[in-house]
């Protein structure tokens, strides 16, 4: 849009605003990931539209991507510096940003993120609920997982006919989530542990690069499947040159103790952030 505060950032010139990311880790991971990511899939021809702003037009004030799916309403924002007064400006001013949809969903937000998403939900009149994560990421200098598949299980990625169960299971699904499971599947970003043929644990990786709805059927747990499928999802990351990381809700204490106990470091922690009409 002509004069909008929120410029346009085609792909081809992401590599600047990666560098800006990368120059702020470990906070940016989730910035830097969802731009490799996002190349990878449309390279692969998986693209579905994420497109990506950058406030007046300099990387340095981070981005606001539109990463609308159906009808979740999706901004995914980051910021590389502390100072975020140029990218709280244009996000008060554009006209790109529906702020008056019925919730927006603002993800991985970062501390300096979620004080202006606080600001800019009273300044737009919207309820503020937020999520708080612990990040947790394995050690690019790691060595792979040494892993023995017990009898009778396989370890392969998803079908798109494991969407309904994989959403059934996902506490926070909403209204068309399976279609956004189908996403992550058809991009071959989503793996499973099978026994003898039977899906029961299983984790995805999501369309901005890190792991998520690690889940275990009711009756096979307590036999170590989840920690297989982290071990073996964090290997095919490190083949593949990939950062494998994660969040864990507060209070999941099974997932804070595995993840711990797999070696990978607690990096500070991101808010997932709804922004809601005061009469939803």
């Amino acid at each position: 849009m002509e004069n909008d505060p929120l410029v346009f950032l085609p792909m081809e010139k992401w590599h600047s605003l990666e560098e800006e990311f990368k120059s702020d880790w470990p906070r940016s991971i989730s910035g830097y990931c969802a731009l490799k990511t996002q190349k990878e899939w449309e390279a692969n021809g998986f693209g579905y539209g994420f497109k990506v702003y950058c406030p007046f037009g300099d990387v340095r004030n981070g981005m606001a991507a539109l990463n609308i799916k159906d009808s979740f309403y999706e901004v995914f924002i980051q910021c590389p510096q502390d100072d975020t007064s140029k990218l709280e400006e244009a996000l008060k001013n554009t006209k790109l940003v529906n702020w008056a949809y019925q919730r927006l969903f603002v993800p991985v937000a970062p501390p300096h993120i979620f004080d202006m998403l606080q600001r800019l939900a009273n300044h737009f009149g919207k309820k503020f609920t937020p999520i708080y994560t612990d990040r947790f990421i394995l050690d690019d200098e790691k060595p792979p997982f040494e892993v023995s598949l017990p009898p009778g299980t396989e370890f392969k990625r998803l079908s798109p006919e494991h969407a309904e169960l994989v959403e059934s299971k996902w506490p926070h699904r909403y209204a068309g989530a399976v279609d956004y499971v189908l996403m992550m599947i058809r991009a071959n970003s989503a793996y499973g542990l099978f026994l003898k043929d039977q899906l029961v644990s299983w984790m995805l990786i999501t369309e901005v690069g890190n792991f998520n709805n690690l889940y275990t059927l009711e009756d096979h747990r307590g036999k170590g499947y989840a920690e297989i499928v982290v071990k073996l999802v964090s290997n095919e990351m490190k083949r593949d040159n990939k950062h494998a990381f994660g969040f864990v809700v507060k209070g999941n204490v099974n997932s804070f103790n595995l993840f711990t106990k797999l070696g990978f470091t607690k990096e500070g922690y991101v808010n997932w952030c709804f922004l809601d009409t005061e009469d939803r």
